[in-house]
């Protein structure tokens, strides 16, 4: 029984930190297939636009997007517009090429979405994708 109480405690230790959300679930990251001006992909390649819900406003201050194992460099996040905050839009580097399919992740603090089957069916469609903060 001695034995097995050093091996509990490993246990319990990485339990604990699989539940610190100051950890971003993230091992390492891919480069953008497009560059920032879109070379790499063609005019064919779907795109996103992507943001928070207004439902997220008071939940989530931003969020990180991995796009098919590439973070983004742009958050997911609130900006002031007339003096109210409002979602801002936001148009990743990451395509996908026609017929493919992409996966999106978003994280924030205790949230987190997962957005698959994101396919390219009709080429050069720009999806709008809403991440909404209702339930956990």
């Amino acid at each position: 029984m001695r034995s097995l109480l050093p091996v509990l405690l490993v246990a319990a230790a990485l339990a604990l930190a699989a539940c610190d959300d100051s950890v971003l679930p993230i091992s390492e990251t891919e480069a953008c297939v497009c560059s920032e001006e879109g070379a790499g992909c063609g005019d064919d390649w779907c795109s996103y636009e992507l943001a928070l819900e207004p439902s997220c406003l008071g939940e989530v201050d931003r969020a990180e997007v991995l796009i098919d194992g590439h973070l983004e460099t742009q958050m997911l996040e609130f900006e002031t517009v007339d003096g109210a905050q409002v979602p801002k839009v936001v148009v990743p580097c990451t395509r996908t090429a026609p017929g493919d399919e992409t996966r999106i992740d978003v994280f924030a603090g205790k949230w987190a979405w997962s957005r698959t089957g994101n396919s390219c069916e009709i080429p050069g469609q720009v999806k709008s994708i809403l991440f909404g903060c209702v339930s956990e």
